[in-house]
């Protein structure tokens, strides 16, 4: 996934990046906060992984400033049930 990230730097155009399916889980922290960075990134399809607490990360790092995602997609993850993960994931797309 680092060298995805290096790629997705490299290419200019790249608006969407869709990672459904790909047993991405808490291990990748850093490659899914650094792929919210890129803010040329517009829309992010990160459904049916493993992510468990990536999903409180995620919304944070969406409620606390990242501005520049019009559209993402954490369904069918390990975090439905966490209600925290889930309300701060609302927060930060309500902004």
């Amino acid at each position: 996934m680092k060298e995805l990230l290096e790629g997705i730097a490299l290419i200019h155009c790249i608006r969407v990046v869709k990672l459904s399916n790909n047993g991405i889980n808490d291990e990748f922290e850093k490659e899914v906060t650094g792929l919210l960075d890129i803010t040329k990134v517009r829309c992010i399809d990160l459904s049916n992984n493993k992510m468990n607490k990536l999903g409180g990360i995620i919304g944070r790092k969406i409620r606390d400033g990242c501005t520049h995602i019009q559209w993402i997609d954490l369904t069918q993850n390990d975090f439905y049930h966490d209600n925290n993960a889930n309300l701060t994931i609302i927060a930060g797309l309500k902004k």
